[in-house]
């Protein structure tokens, strides 16, 4: 683990995503998985956005519109290290009979099996890491082993965190057709876009997208900062 962090701690520099992608990539060779994401989860353990998925995940992924920020009571068995606040280990996901089990949306990845743990900071949840599709079954050995990583790299990711919302602060504030307006969703959700876009990475925001190459008024009222897989229809126009 100590070299897991050292060659996480040389990435001081890096955005937010390529910390999380090198967090993700230790995470997986530490414990001997084929996949991995990382979310953080807001001040109010109430919202987990999701930063990264592992680069496997994402080729075995079919899904169209994967979602970026999630409430934490909606989610399922990927949630519950945040409910219970400690490692989850699930071996057989197909035959898991736990309560909280949703399965998994046309497209996904194939989960055989699973283990999160959440990234401690004192008393408080700050994210979740997760691996999956080990060989031979996750035991606590490796739940604890993933846990002393996500705790000490916790910090590192919290340091990137900070570097990119002071860079990327949104320029389009004022003028948004998004920001500091109301819509039709969650007030938590809608918090959290704020947070995600308007105050972190303005880059992945697809209104944005839109404003820089056609400008306000090809901007659709129903389009929300999360939908960049509307943006290339939308320029098409």
């Amino acid at each position: 683990m100590k070299e897991a962090l050292r060659r996480l701690r040389e990435s001081n520099s890096q955005t937010l995503r390529r910390v999380a992608d090198l967090v993700i990539e230790e995470a997986i060779r530490l414990t001997d998985s084929k996949i991995g994401y990382f979310a953080i989860l807001n001040k109010w353990e109430r919202l987990l956005t999701m930063i990264a998925w592992s680069k496997g995940a994402m080729a075995m992924c079919g899904m169209a519109n994967k979602p970026i920020v999630y409430l934490v009571e909606n989610t399922g068995l990927w949630g519950d290290c945040v409910r219970d606040r400690k490692a989850v280990i699930c071996n057989d996901y197909k035959n898991c009979s736990r309560r909280t089990k949703k399965g998994t949306p046309k497209g996904h990845v194939p989960v055989l099996r699973h283990m999160n743990v959440p990234l401690m900071a004192g008393e408080s949840i700050k994210g979740v890491l997760g691996v999956g599709n080990r060989e031979t079954e996750y035991t606590k050995d490796e739940a604890t082993l993933l846990q002393a990583f996500a705790n000490a790299a916790w910090p590192i990711i919290a340091e990137a965190k900070e570097r990119e919302e002071k860079r990327s602060k949104c320029s389009l504030q004022q003028v948004c057709p998004f920001y500091g307006r109301h819509i039709p969703i969650h007030d938590v959700m809608y918090q959290a876009y704020l947070q995600r876009f308007c105050e972190g990475d303005s880059r992945e925001c697809a209104i944005s997208q839109v404003v820089q190459k056609r400008g306000f008024l090809k901007v659709p009222k129903d389009l929300y900062p999360n939908q960049t897989f509307r943006v290339e229809e939308i320029l098409k126009r």
